[in-house]
């Protein structure tokens, strides 16, 4: 519970923004703490605080290459890159920030955040570099995420 009570005193002393969306960020932050109750808020990759170090690169062999398939046309073996499945996000500005896999955990993260902003990466790799050089800058942020109730 101690990364929450840290959270929690960036969040109130840096965010602006009404008392209702701290209380509900919170909440956000202690369901992930108890993920036995409540798993899967957070995708994998993100986090609720800025690491203090830069993420570890993912060793040679250990990432998935994209899918192949082979041409109907031409009978050749491509490598769809432009439609590739596995892209990764590194999220920088956001509720959560990390490195994601897909836009649907990075539009999770981003959405409904004011100035939330993530890079796309075409390799975890890549993506991880991203965030680092971004940490290193010191503008990696977690935002309190406007929610209306």
């Amino acid at each position: 519970m101690s990364s929450v009570a840290s959270v929690l005193n960036q969040s109130t002393s840096s965010a602006k923004g009404n008392r209702k969306d701290r209380v509900l960020h919170l909440i956000a932050m202690l369901f992930v703490e108890l993920d036995d109750i409540a798993p899967g808020i957070i995708p994998p990759g993100a986090a609720l605080s800025v690491p203090t170090e830069a993420l570890p690169l993912p060793e040679d062999g250990e990432e998935a290459n994209p899918p192949t398939f082979v041409c109907g046309s031409c009978g050749h073996l491509n490598n769809p890159g432009i439609h590739n499945p596995f892209k990764w996000y590194a999220v920088t500005h956001g509720w959560a920030i990390g490195v994601v896999q897909g836009s649907s955990d990075q539009l999770l993260l981003t959405t409904g955040v004011p100035g939330g902003l993530s890079s796309k990466g075409t390799t975890k790799t890549e993506a991880i570099k991203l965030f680092n050089d971004t940490l290193s800058k010191r503008q990696v942020v977690v935002v309190l995420k406007n929610i209306k109730m």
